[in-house]
């Protein structure tokens, strides 16, 4: 069983975790039905943990999003749920495949934020983009606001990008409760379609590049500070000579304002030939 944590996330653990006992000691071997499907613990895979959930991998084609047993927590169970329920079906939302009183079965994907350093062909990288503009497009037209999009935040299925990680989102009347990255973001915003817009083109310039904007700026502590003042004095990352880099400057200078205006832009993009 691989359950390599890192310490932040280990404290994170609460009691009614699977794994829990695995850390005072105790061996776990039971079953427990945890949606409508019976899964057996002792063959889930830890894979990351978040502000408000842990993912255990399934199998390959499934991954468990377990909410934790807090009161706090249930905005976001209520808020993802709503999302998935409005936004059924799409080639570029990762597919909820079962789900229970505090949890969720997600269809698996690869992180594309891992797979963007890797050698990919640019081709393939070009349709990874319009399959996260369509995707993101479709989120905002039912009403949602992403309010955290980045690649960390989409999954490779199938050889489509898909979009995960709703449970912050802004819908409707409730507020959005999480944020984007600090080389997403344009510091002290209104979350709105305008500022999702900002952050996928830094998806988009780490889709291209293989890395995020500004990524010399990781190890600083005032990174997010660094940030926000380069992109305010329109010091951007050069981008000219990239492909689509007339569509990331858009996204980051505010002329590109919407995702239908985005998917405009990128079927007219001098710079590349998608198909």
């Amino acid at each position: 069983m691989d359950l390599t944590l890192p310490t932040a996330a280990l404290y994170a653990l609460p009691a009614f975790c699977p794994f829990y006992s695995d850390f005072i000691g105790t061996a776990v071997n039971f079953k427990f039905f945890i949606c409508t499907m019976e899964l057996d613990f002792g063959t889930l895979k830890f894979l990351s943990a978040g502000k408000s959930a842990i993912v255990y991998g399934i199998d390959d084609a499934k991954v468990l999003k377990r909410y934790y047993e807090d009161e706090d927590e249930d905005e976001s169970i209520l808020t993802e749920r709503l999302a998935f329920d409005r936004l059924g079906a799409h080639a570029n939302i990762v597919e909820r495949l079962d789900s229970g009183p505090r949890s969720l079965v997600l269809e698996r994907g690869r992180p594309l934020n891992k797979l963007t350093r890797t050698s990919i062909p640019m081709a393939t990288r070009l349709s990874w983009v319009r399959d996260a503009a369509e995707g993101l497009q479709y989120v905002h037209q039912h009403g949602i606001i992403h309010a955290d999009v980045g690649c960390d935040n989409m999954v490779l299925v199938g050889g489509r990008v898909k979009i995960i990680d709703f449970e912050g989102s802004k819908i409707d009347e409730r507020e959005a409760t999480s944020c984007y990255k600090w080389n997403s973001c344009q510091g002290i915003i209104t979350i709105d379609e305008e500022s999702d817009v900002f952050a996928f083109g830094c998806a988009v310039y780490e889709i291209i590049t293989g890395l995020p904007p500004c990524h010399e700026l990781e190890d600083m502590e005032n990174r997010a500070l660094l940030f926000e003042q380069r992109f305010a004095e329109g010091r951007y990352p050069e981008v000219a000579h990239l492909p689509l880099g007339q569509l990331v400057q858009g996204c980051w200078d505010g002329s590109l304002r919407s995702m239908d205006e985005v998917l405009q832009a990128l079927d007219t993009d001098d710079s590349i030939a998608v198909t």
